[in-house]
């Protein structure tokens, strides 16, 4: 793949590409279960203690963030996974 994606704030979505974005996890969440999403927040759960409390975290989490991304990309190559600025609901 030779797309780079700009990761955006997700108030800075178009209408369009939330919706894309939700629908794609819509569908990753689906089907029988455990879903793909159920199986990919599971490895989250399992290493909360370790990962979060942990010098290799931000790695860890860049590339769980990237493998979701790449779920989200099987869906809709389009997607970029945006972030969320949350001290802005502050």
């Amino acid at each position: 793949c030779t797309k780079v994606c700009h990761r955006r704030e997700i108030r800075s979505l178009s209408e369009t590409e939330r919706t894309t974005y939700f629908n794609a996890i819509k569908k990753l969440n689906s089907g029988p279960k455990p879903t793909k999403y159920d199986r990919f927040v599971k490895i989250h759960l399992d290493n909360t203690k370790e990962i979060h409390s942990n010098d290799i975290f931000p790695d860890w989490h860049r590339l769980y963030l990237r493998k979701f991304e790449q779920l989200l990309q099987e869906i809709d190559p389009s997607i970029c996974a945006p972030y969320w600025r949350w001290d802005l609901d502050s």
